[in-house]
């Protein structure tokens, strides 16, 4: 993992925090966010049964900059959509939705702390919290893990090419469960990890 933070974005209950938080090194920290309330809750509970004092849990989503959204959690007939809640792009009557509040990691993860790793699995609000990480993309050049969905390819965008892909030097070095894989050439990665 490095030797620093991770940014875990996308929680759900919280079923990859124990082994991430596991994983680290002493003094890491696992800066984790889950905007949903009631998965935020339970993830809560997934900390609290794991007993980590290394994760430091926001019940926020993330963007480019702080505002409060409407986030769509549950389906035409009702069903809750888990960790497949997403930010309503406009008002959906058919659907519950609930307030959640937006925040950038940059607000979030204080300057001085050293982040290895971002992993982002936002529902196709992936760019928007990549420019809210901006400044701690360029202190830091963490190795980035993004869900890329169809529609919503964050590797076609014109922001993500000029930043990421240009300045940062960043390659597609492989996906991990439908996550692709983004590293500068010094990121040393065991590709037999990768599909």
């Amino acid at each position: 993992m490095g030797q620093g933070d991770v940014i875990h974005a996308g929680t759900y209950f919280g079923d990859f925090i124990p082994g991430i938080a596991k994983a680290m090194h002493r003094g890491q920290k696992l800066w984790a966010f889950e905007p949903v309330p009631e998965n935020y809750q339970c993830a809560q509970k997934t900390i609290a049964l794991n007993d980590l004092a290394n994760v430091h849990l926001r019940n926020a989503g993330l963007g480019a900059f702080p505002q409060t959204v409407q986030m769509i959690v549950s389906d035409p007939q009702g069903r809750a959509l888990g960790g497949g809640s997403r930010i309503a792009k406009q008002p959906a009557s058919d659907r519950a939705s609930v307030p959640i509040e937006i925040d950038a990691i940059d607000n979030v993860v204080p300057s001085d702390r050293s982040v290895s790793i971002i992993q982002l699995d936002v529902e196709g609000h992936e760019l928007p919290a990549l420019q809210g990480a901006w400044k701690t993309i360029q202190e830091n050049w963490p190795i980035l893990i993004l869900e890329v969905l169809g529609k919503n390819n964050v590797l076609q965008d014109e922001w993500f090419i000029k930043h990421i892909r240009e300045t940062g030097s960043y390659d597609v070095v492989g996906k991990v469960h439908e996550n692709t894989v983004l590293a500068r050439p010094e990121h040393k990665i065991d590709k037999s990890l990768l599909q």
